[in-house]
């Protein structure tokens, strides 16, 4: 595995997740409302929901491929002659060990709250029918480039040189929490189930990027699984 640098770590540490996980959504979402003010946006909640998650993700990943541009420059390098490879890998194997567990998760769920209904999944869903087009580039492109650079080259690497198994937990858990953080705010507890499927799929990630020894495997896997939930929607 490919590790960061000093640099990298201290801006991991001191900015992507102070940011990510702290002040960045509300600085932006104030700012993004200050605009739409000036600008007089003629735009419904749809549209201005969409739009939202679309540019705050673009510009985090920007961001992101900034300060971990030398990373990623020898994740490429290293990449050489296995893109064929691991390509096939996400498109099949990968995918099928990712979408069977998700349907596990998903069955658990159903048999401790019957009805239930993820609050992340709901939006992602109402959102997909309104504005499909902002959506699929959101799901399928953006947020698995972030999420990926987040939860498995910062938080991940982060805690590995210290304890593999706190590694784990710390990215799983805190991939889980960040999708289930708005139905918990909006008042739903019920949402904290919710915790165990998604972080579950964090850890598999985790463990792909450990065993496939790149970050492009877990990021296409992400997207593909994306990708297949946007088009059931549609």
């Amino acid at each position: 595995m490919i590790r960061l640098v000093t640099k990298e770590r201290q801006w991991t540490l001191l900015f992507i997740l102070p940011f990510y996980f702290g002040y960045g959504q509300w600085l932006f979402s104030f700012l993004f409302m200050m605009l739409g003010s000036l600008f007089q946006w003629d735009l419904n909640s749809a549209n201005i929901d969409a739009l939202f998650n679309l540019v705050y993700l673009a510009l985090l990943g920007v961001v992101l491929v900034c300060i971990y541009r030398d990373y990623l420059k020898k994740s490429y390098e290293k990449m050489k002659g296995r893109w064929l490879k691991e390509i096939t890998y996400a498109c099949t194997l990968g995918s099928l060990k990712f979408y069977v567990i998700n349907i596990i998760c998903s069955m658990m769920i159903m048999l401790i709250h019957p009805g239930g209904v993820s609050a992340n999944q709901e939006a992602v869903s109402q959102l997909a029918l309104l504005e499909p087009t902002m959506m699929i580039v959101s799901t399928v492109i953006l947020a698995p480039l972030v999420e990926e650079l987040i939860f498995r080259v910062g938080l991940f690497q982060l805690f590995y040189t210290k304890s593999r198994t706190t590694a784990y937990l710390v990215s799983s858990l805190a991939f889980g929490f960040v999708h289930i953080v708005n139905g918990l705010f909006a008042g739903d507890f019920s949402q904290i189930l919710y915790l165990l499927p998604y972080g579950l799929l964090g850890a598999v990630l985790c463990r792909f990027y450990e065993k496939r020894d790149t970050i492009f495997a877990p990021m296409m896997i992400h997207a593909l699984n994306n990708l297949i939930g946007i088009l059931i929607i549609l």
